[in-house]
């Protein structure tokens, strides 16, 4: 079957059943795992939680997801790292709405880099809340030098890393 675990691609997935696909996005994949696969396919590695945090200090993009009315959204936004949490800008609206009724939020950001076939991504699910303290926003202000924003009022967000997972791709 023609597959490729660094990737989580199975191009026979409507054939190969849902306990081999979900083996697929379950994690990084064994030397075993495929017989055919090439010896130059990259690993996944994972990555630990103060390492995943540092790398999303160096990350300047991410996407949140949000859920509403029951259904999964994403969004591009800057993000930094603060007291070890995670914290974007927006405006009022969907992430505002997330953030004021203290829902769980998902926070991704990655690099890849294809000369090499080198990369990293990170995810990071907690409780987001809006960041009003002066302190801690000051510093985040000052981290998120980019803004989309054009006018409206902005807030900050921040998103306790309640549940950090990486991987290193290379």
């Amino acid at each position: 079957m023609p597959t490729s675990c660094a990737t989580g691609i199975d191009r026979d997935a409507r054939s190969a059943g849902p306990s081999r696909v979900l083996r697929l996005w379950a994690g990084p994949c064994r030397a075993d795992d495929d017989a055919g696969m090439d010896s130059n396919t990259p690993a996944l590695a994972e990555v630990g939680r103060d390492e995943c945090l540092s790398l999303l200090e160096g990350a300047r993009l991410g996407r949140v997801g949000v859920s509403i009315d029951a259904l999964p959204a994403i969004f591009p936004v800057f993000v930094t790292v603060v007291d070890g949490a995670v914290v974007f800008r927006t405006v009022p609206g969907t992430k505002l709405k997330a953030a004021s009724d203290g829902a769980i939020v998902a926070i991704e950001a990655d690099q890849f880099d294809e000369a090499t076939g080198q990369g990293w991504s990170v995810l990071v699910r907690g409780i987001a809340h809006e960041l009003t303290d002066g302190t801690r926003a000051e510093i985040a202000r000052s981290q998120l030098s980019t803004t989309w924003i054009d006018g409206a009022p902005e807030h900050l967000v921040l998103v306790s890393a309640d549940l950090v997972t990486g991987r290193r791709l290379g």
